[in-house]
């Protein structure tokens, strides 16, 4: 057999392999996080899909994921408490355009610029 064709046959993915479902998780700030004024919030999507559904995860999961080459993750700095609500939003909106360096379709995912907030 010719060696391309050998390279690529073992390259190709096996078609029994099942891929393991994203456990999604919303994060859920604790009083120890209003007091720091701010959570991080994780996020994945596959890789290739540019426009692929955006899923919400927790820390451990983005650990295991993060290394992973078929997916893509990100991370926002999440803004939960200020001196007014215009703050939080400027804040967040910043957090969310930042992170469309790396996954560019966030902001589509990411809509509500106080989700967490209070005084």
């Amino acid at each position: 057999m010719d060696t391309n064709i050998s390279t690529y046959l073992g390259l190709k993915p096996n078609s029994t392999t099942i891929e393991k479902p994203i456990i999604t998780s919303e994060s859920s700030p604790n009083e120890r996080d209003y007091q720091a004024g701010y959570i991080i919030r994780y996020f994945i999507r596959k890789r290739n899909d540019s426009n692929g559904i955006i899923y919400e995860i927790d820390k451990a999961n983005y650990d295991s994921y993060s290394y992973k080459t078929d997916y893509l993750t990100c991370t926002l700095k999440w803004k939960i408490t200020g001196t007014n609500k215009f703050e939080v939003e400027q804040l967040n909106q910043r957090s969310i355009n930042y992170a469309q360096q790396t996954m560019s379709n966030i902001d589509t995912y990411v809509k509500n610029l106080t989700k967490f907030y209070r005084e």
